[in-house]
């Protein structure tokens, strides 16, 4: 089962230059999976209340161009099929019959009481169904970030009380606008990216005010890191243009 939204890119969802913000994009995913998820009988309410959550563990994302203000996008996005406590999400957007934008994603099931992975229970993979066609991202399960370089750019970002979601940790959105301030302080303003993996190494949780990141120094992007003094909390690459 495939599930579509349509949406039409608001003026609070764009950058200076009238493209969409990564923030915004990437939350269209994320809403997409969340209406597949209440579709499917597995809403958030009601995962929480059986004491397990869905943990985004990697993402890929591939954009051919980003979507303009008051231009009307089509979200798509399938449950690609599970294996043991994981399971892979993908998606395409598009603009009209044009494709502007794919992405892949490794999801964990995760036994709040037993504080650990869980397998995947067979209903729950079964209510999903499965479309096993990929939108052709990179490979996740072969994936993991290199170590960074010395040097880079860094910058420090305040977390907020709106960054929190109702699991009680950042929400993964939130990791996107770093990435894209990020970017755009590392090559100047309206600096875009085009490519980027991320590892979602450890939620950010409250009492934590604020985190670091750092961007290789290389012609096009390059290894990523979100942390603080103790804690590595994601770590990727990117590609900028």
């Amino acid at each position: 089962m495939k599930i579509q939204q349509i949406h039409p890119v608001g003026y609070t969802e764009v950058r200076p230059d009238y493209t969409m913000q990564l923030r915004s994009l990437l939350g269209l995913l994320q809403d997409a999976a969340v209406a597949h998820s209440e579709q499917a009988g597995f809403g958030s309410r009601k995962l929480l209340d059986a004491g397990t959550v869905w943990i985004l563990n990697k993402m890929a994302v591939d954009i051919d161009r980003l979507p303009r203000y008051q231009e009307t996008v089509r979200v798509e996005t399938w449950h690609r099929g599970s294996r043991g406590f994981r399971a892979y999400r993908d998606f395409l957007v598009f603009s009209g019959p044009e494709r502007i934008a794919a992405a892949t994603s490794l999801w964990l099931y995760f036994d709040l009481k037993a504080n650990r992975l869980q397998r995947i229970p067979e209903q729950v993979g079964q209510a999903y169904t499965e479309e096993p066609v990929s939108a052709g991202c990179t490979d996740l399960d072969t994936w993991k970030p290199e170590p960074m370089n010395q040097g880079g750019f860094d910058a420090k970002f305040t977390i907020r009380g709106s960054d929190f979601d109702p699991l009680g940790h950042v929400n993964h959105t939130v990791y996107f606008d770093m990435l894209e301030t990020l970017a755009e302080g590392a090559r100047g303003d309206g600096a875009t990216l085009r490519r980027l993996r991320i590892h979602f190494q450890k939620q950010i949780p409250r009492g934590v005010t604020a985190v670091r990141t750092r961007l290789e120094n290389g012609a096009k992007g390059g290894a990523f890191r979100i942390y603080n003094a103790a804690e590595t909390y994601a770590a990727g690459d990117l590609e900028i243009c």
